[in-house]
């Protein structure tokens, strides 16, 4: 019975972990690039193929709303206010409500394959925003102060796609993007200026920012490197490396307060920091590739992706949390975390046997359910070594216990691949 007590309670920590984040199926497959909020109600996503929806029920459900986009790639999305909504888009597409999406004003929308690909808007008020994107070389920055009816650009040399504007009042402000893009303006986008950043390696891209206050903010490098500012981006320097990304992209960042925050990525990627992006633990989510987040509160927040996923917590998310007996446990026997750890397809277990008797070596899911059984049999106490192959199994977090009759212990591990 004790046994059994302990694997029920392991189990129902795994399903528990798991369903901090609940998917509201959107009936597509199409990627969502952004979504945001403007209440615990009103929010907004936009993606592929001209999608664009809202919710005014906090997510549980998403209506489809009507635009002339004509199945354009909708790249983002600024909500000044319930009625007022900027959206941008590819080949010259940017749009504008004034009625929460009733009606829609064409500011621009030119042809598919012609003209520039805007990938970013950030509007301070109703009349005052700016774009950016991908255009001719120089890039260029437009900047509106009549909600649209006219813009003035401005060029930031070396700069390839401009993925992120952030102001916080008409004069300063921020632009990210791929290829070493960070930059600076102090006088409203006439002039833009590059951010010092501690890189004492290759320059990685920068997609998405994320601030707290006026002063302090977070960036993450494609490569799994984060950065922080506390001068408003003039400088940035090096926190730390998230470990267990591998080859795989980051993309989106939101931090809630200025030690709480999530980075997101590709092959189901999403990582949670509490001690200022110190130390970062792997979300209990899903798969799919995690490409912006956003949270309303401390602890409702939104992860959107590939394909077609947009999911909701309403307790700050899940790290993958294991629960273990092991005080009890290594008195009879001990087992080892498995070398390499993240591993690609193959992957060493160690464990240590104190006596003789019958023992299992059991791989299981995240959600609890058993993969694999790598031995089921009577051993001689000692030390051992097992080779474990994982050629059949997807990428993910996964749970390994050694059991005997009367105990058990766990370790986790994750594949990559």
């Amino acid at each position: 019975m004790k046994t059994f007590t302990i694997i029920f309670f392991i189990l129902l920590s795994y399903s528990q972990s798991f369903s901090q984040w609940i998917q509201h199926p959107l009936g597509t497959t199409a990627a969502i690039e952004r979504v945001k909020f403007l209440n615990k109600n009103t929010g907004w996503c936009c993606g592929a193929g001209g999608l664009l929806r809202k919710t005014t029920d906090g997510g549980a459900n998403w209506i489809s709303v009507s635009n002339p986009a004509g199945g354009k790639y909708l790249a983002d999305l600024h909500i000044v206010d319930t009625n007022i909504v900027y959206v941008a888009g590819y080949f010259e597409t940017i749009l504008k409500t004034t009625n929460g999406g009733v009606n829609w004003i064409e500011i621009r929308n030119g042809p598919f394959g012609i003209g520039n690909v805007f990938l970013s808007c950030y509007f301070i008020n109703e009349n005052t925003g700016w774009i950016g994107g991908r255009n001719e070389f120089p890039q260029k920055i437009f900047k509106t102060t009549n909600g649209g009816i006219t813009f003035d650009s401005t060029s930031i040399n070396q700069a390839s796609d401009i993925t992120d504007i952030y102001f916080k009042n008409e004069n300063e402000g921020l632009a990210s993007g791929f290829i070493k893009d960070l930059y600076k303006t102090t006088n409203g986008g006439t002039s833009w200026f590059d951010s010092q950043i501690n890189l004492p390696t290759n320059w990685p891209s920068f997609l998405r920012m994320s601030f707290v206050n006026d002063l302090t903010g977070y960036v993450p490098a494609g490569d799994g490197r984060v950065f922080k500012t506390t001068n408003f981006g003039t400088s940035w320097d090096t926190v730390s490396r998230i470990q267990g990304t591998g080859n795989n992209f980051m993309m989106c960042i939101e931090f809630v307060n200025l030690n709480t925050g999530w980075i997101g990525g590709e092959s189901g990627l999403l990582f949670k920091t509490s001690n200022a992006g110190l130390n970062w633990l792997r979300e209990a989510i899903g798969f799919g590739s995690y490409i912006d987040i956003n949270f309303e509160s401390d602890s409702i927040g939104f992860v959107c992706g590939t394909p077609g996923k947009i999911f909701k917590t309403t307790t700050a998310g899940q790290s993958v949390v294991f629960v273990s007996n092991e005080t009890q446990l290594t008195k009879n026997f001990e087992l080892s975390q498995n070398y390499p750890n993240p591993f690609n397809n193959e992957t060493v277990i160690q464990f240590s046997l104190k006596e003789k008797g019958n023992y299992k070596l059991e791989v299981f899911n995240i959600l609890g359910k058993k993969v694999e059984t790598l031995f089921n049999k009577q051993m001689e106490g000692g030390n051992y070594k097992v080779n474990f192959t994982a050629d059949k199994l997807p990428s993910g977090t996964y749970i390994y216990r050694l059991s005997s009759e009367k105990n058990s212990i766990t370790k986790k591990f994750l594949l990559i691949k």
